[in-house]
């Protein structure tokens, strides 16, 4: 279903890779490429965990515009991660 375009299936997907991220690094992309399907088609959890994971990795390029996206669509963690990024010189 979730190669299918489905977002709850590719959400979830991107959750059961990330939680064996720890295990490898192809986990992690798994995570991030299926958070990424999701995420471009207007799914707001994605997008947080998305810019989240970007955040993590301090890529605030990337980050910034799917935390911004969720943030202003409501997702709190998303607006708190956001105000955590820090601003250009």
């Amino acid at each position: 279903m979730a190669q299918q375009g489905d977002t709850d299936a590719q959400v979830l997907l991107g959750y059961q890779y990330l939680s064996n991220a720890s295990e490898s690094k192809s986990n992690m992309e798994q995570a991030k490429y299926w958070m990424q399907k999701a995420a471009e088609q207007g799914d707001v959890d994605a997008q947080g965990v998305l810019g989240t994971l970007y955040y993590s990795e301090k890529n605030y390029t990337k980050a910034l515009p799917w935390l911004k996206n969720a943030c202003d669509q409501d997702n709190q963690q998303a607006c708190i991660i956001l105000g955590k990024i820090p601003k250009p010189q």
